[in-house]
């Protein structure tokens, strides 16, 4: 793997990445309740972070401290049930997500199939195509009866000549 040259494509490229990246970020946090931050810098030295709970309680338990003014003089027992209900509502909103993207995949994979379904119908629809594009087994298997061959624009068999019939004309320079 190496380092992309343009910098409209590594623009786009990091974009992408990092939704994916934090969406993957996301799913341990739902999955298994745990605290977790990602920082991520860009090229143009911008920051972007995904935590949960969020960013200052995750650096104040890193740095060992206990911040006063987080708990808004609740208490323990209250915070927890807080932390809790929040903990919960993310996971829920998180869930919901997750499902929002799994529908969207099957929409876009039942999208994919119509569209091969098509193409297929259009490619199996030889009949509908001109004559003079068919083969000769698919004109050979139009199988037009013969009653109906005067009445389908061209002469019936019994209305032509011999030659004519054979696939020849009455054309022969002098006449017959």
């Amino acid at each position: 793997m190496t380092k992309m040259e343009k910098e409209s494509n590594l623009q786009v490229t990091f974009s992408k990445r990092r939704t994916g990246v934090f969406k993957k970020c996301s799913e341990p946090t739902t999955l298994c309740g745990v605290q977790m931050l990602t920082i991520i810098f860009s090229l143009g030295l911008k920051v972007f972070t995904f935590s949960h709970p969020s960013v200052d309680e995750i650096l104040n338990r890193i740095m060992g401290i206990n911040d006063a003014s987080s708990s808004m003089g609740l208490s323990r027992e209250t915070r927890q049930r807080l932390e809790s209900q929040q903990l919960s509502n993310v996971q829920d909103l998180n869930n919901q997500i997750m499902h929002v993207q799994e529908q969207l995949e099957v929409a876009k994979q039942r999208g994919k199939v119509i569209a091969q379904a098509l193409q297929a119908g259009r490619e199996q629809r030889w009949w509908e195509r001109s004559m003079e594009n068919m083969t000769y087994p698919q004109l050979d298997s139009i199988n037009i009866p013969q009653s109906t061959r005067g009445v389908m624009g061209g002469p019936s068999p019994s209305s032509m000549g011999p030659h004519q019939a054979m696939g020849g004309s009455n054309n022969f320079g002098g006449g017959y």
